[in-house]
């Protein structure tokens, strides 16, 4: 996770809890460095998945996905990401998975 600014960091924060709860190994970034440099920086350590947040997602309630090996980006609603991720994860430990 990497907000673009402080304005979007309440949201990414929001995002940030909801993916821990469901058993997502995530990160947030909140730093004041820029997003180009944050994205970089994930990049290079080979992150499979970059969530970008910033004030566009915020008013969407949304947020920006990157996918490593994938050029491009796709905007995504968060409950979109969370069934995607539960889909990938059958074991009795994701109960919140579980609907």
């Amino acid at each position: 996770m990497a907000s673009v600014s402080e304005k979007s960091a309440n949201w990414a924060e929001v995002i940030f809890r909801r993916l821990k709860q469901i058993g997502a190994r995530v990160e947030l970034h909140v730093s004041d460095r820029t997003i180009a440099k944050k994205i970089r920086e994930l990049s290079a350590r080979k992150i499979p998945l970059i969530a970008v947040v910033g004030e566009k997602e915020v008013m969407n309630q949304s947020l920006n996905l990157r996918r490593l090996g994938i050029s491009g980006q796709q905007e995504i609603q968060l409950a979109e990401l969370e069934v995607e991720f539960c889909s990938l994860h059958t074991e009795p430990k994701f109960q919140l998975c579980q609907h």
